[in-house]
């Protein structure tokens, strides 16, 4: 791609020095040590480094161009924009021929229960035949191939690689963890996702969010803000625990429809009779006139609502509840 029609997708920008349709773009960058002749540099603030300190370095290493939310001095292309977060997640997409709207992806946030619950939906796709891709705290896995994370959700630039390796790949659903981190700092923007799943909300990472409701105001972002647009808006669908008092909060709000799990009479996947014990979770779960029975090896009666979350999604994708169980009882 060249550099030209790259930078058209984003808006508002105002480019300074590219001539013509301009050099072809060979990689994107926001470490600058990384950049290779070819590359576009986009400088990003991080929590201890600001990138546009180092937009000299990305020049001398062969940028083709900078984008940036400062004046910079110097000669070569120079790309303003507003929020060179949201650029970069624009640029990605892009560049990588904006995977997610090729892929069925699956966002669970959450305090507690996004890892479990990815590896239960992971659970109910594979038994459903689903080639299917992971992206989360532990890891990032598909086609038998895992590789470590450094953080819970990749950057924008690392997700949008991941998305077009599991693409590429043969993967058709991805199961995306989102942290209230990546949901602020805009790493998912341009990831356009067909399901989002809320499991629960308490006290954490008020550090960087400041208040607790600046956090329950990150997260339900991802119902309201990022589920609610792009190109899946009008297919997309919040699975949401209600038997979380901010789970009902968000149901009521999300915009989209929802489907409610949990133990009440108005929840469209809910779960009955339940025990816990060492030996694992017993129960079942009611899909409308259907009814599964459960026996999951997961111990602990937190993990009652991350099966139903689970249960949930593939309610959404329209799974057959007996495919449901099985996938559940296969995980543990």
């Amino acid at each position: 791609m060249n550099l030209a029609p790259l930078m058209a997708v984003l808006s508002p920008c105002a480019v300074h020095g590219l001539e013509g349709e301009g050099p072809a773009v060979t990689a994107l960058h926001y470490r600058s040590q990384e950049v290779q002749p070819g590359g576009v540099f986009v400088a990003i603030r991080g929590q201890v480094a600001d990138g546009h300190d180092f937009i000299d370095d990305a020049r001398r290493r062969g940028a083709v161009a900078v984008v940036t939310e400062k004046p910079v001095a110097g000669s070569g292309v120079v790309v303003t924009v507003p929020d060179t977060r949201r650029a970069l997640a624009e640029l990605a997409a892009a560049f990588y021929g904006r995977p997610s709207e090729q892929l069925t992806v699956v966002a669970v946030t959450g305090t507690n229960g996004k890892t479990t619950t990815t590896y239960l939906v992971e659970g109910i796709l594979m038994q459903a035949g689903r080639p299917t891709g992971v992206i989360g705290t532990i890891n990032y896995r598909h086609s038998g191939i895992s590789h470590p994370s450094p953080t819970t959700t990749p950057e924008s630039l690392d997700l949008q690689r991941i998305l077009a390796e599991m693409l590429a790949a043969g993967v058709s659903h991805v199961v995306l963890e989102a942290s209230s981190h990546a949901i602020e700092l805009q790493r998912i923007h341009a990831c356009w996702m067909d399901i989002g799943v809320f499991t629960n909300l308490s006290q954490d990472h008020l550090d960087f969010h400041g208040s607790m409701p600046a956090y329950w105001a990150t997260k339900k972002r991802l119902f309201t803000h990022f589920l609610a647009a792009g190109p899946k808006a009008g297919r997309a669908v919040a699975v949401v625990n209600t038997d979380s008092v901010h789970g009902r909060e968000l149901a009521e709000q999300a915009g989209i429809r929802v489907i409610r799990a949990g133990t009440g009479t108005d929840c469209s996947v809910r779960g009955e009779n339940w025990s816990c014990d060492l030996q694992g979770i017993r129960g079942a779960i009611v899909f409308g006139a259907r009814r599964i029975d459960i026996r999951s090896r997961l111990v602990g009666r937190h993990n009652i609502e991350n099966l139903l979350c689970a249960a949930g999604v593939g309610a959404a994708l329209g799974i057959d509840p007996r495919i449901i169980g099985a996938g559940l009882d296969a995980v543990g």
